[in-house]
Order: structure tokens, then sequence, then C-alpha cells
């Protein structure tokens, strides 16, 4: 998260119609939705661990571990501050 100073990476999920970037990114949706049961995005992990989308899924969202103050301490055992 970029308020935190965090070190994260970004997978784009998009591509034309029948270029090997679509079928990449349905690839990626489809092991998505078999380790969360979503296919949703964005898919926040921290140090490989589940946490949701902005305000939803997984453990509540991102939002909602920075309002609760978890988010600062899951970073930084993540090593990514």
């Amino acid at each position: 998260m970029s308020a935190f100073g965090a070190a994260y990476t970004v997978v784009e999920l998009e591509g034309a119609a029948g270029s090997a970037e679509l079928a990449e990114a349905l690839a990626f949706r489809s092991e998505l939705a078999r380790l969360t049961g979503r296919t949703s995005v964005p898919s926040i992990w921290i140090g490989g661990k589940y946490v949701g989308g902005y305000n939803d899924g997984g453990l509540g969202g991102l939002a909602t571990l920075y309002r609760s103050g978890e988010l600062a301490s899951m970073l930084t055992a993540a090593k990514a501050i």
C-alpha cells in the first residue's frame, strides 16, 4: 500500500480477445477461484495470505485491515515495509 511505502507487485488480468495475455489472465482468474472461491479483483495478498479485496472477502479486505490497525503489522511481518 503506497501510504505505508510498501513494496508490492501488480498483476494485470486483461488482454485482447484471442491473445496469449487474455488466455493467461483467464487461467489466473481460474486459479484465484480455486484458491479463494472468488474471481473478482482486486485480490489482495500479503505475505502469501489472501486478505480479500478492498473492502470485503478474506480477512475483510484492505480497508478493514487498515481501519483496525492490523495492516501495518501484516505488512511489517511480510517484510513489505
